[in-house]
């Protein structure tokens, strides 16, 4: 159905069990986004990407856009 994978994939679960088969069915290059630190997931650098400290000036800017019904998830790209 994806032909190749997907291009998004959501993990909101938190545990290994959800995380391995949500990068299974991601297509290469693409995208996993979770929800929170996954508990027990330990296929992944999970403590080095949340500890980098990345600068994050217009996360404020999210919440307000949820409020006001313009936006129902708000995506921080960092790259």
């Amino acid at each position: 159905m994806t032909r190749g994978g997907a291009r998004h994939v959501v993990e909101a679960v938190g545990n290994q069990e959800s995380m391995d088969p949500a990068i299974d069915v991601a297509r290469r290059g693409g995208t996993v986004s979770f929800v929170g630190v996954p508990h027990n997931a330990t296929t992944l650098p999970i403590e080095s990407e949340f500890f980098k400290h990345v600068p994050l000036d217009r996360v404020s800017e999210g919440y307000p856009a949820m409020d006001e019904r313009r936006a129902s998830k708000v995506i921080l790209d960092v790259a």
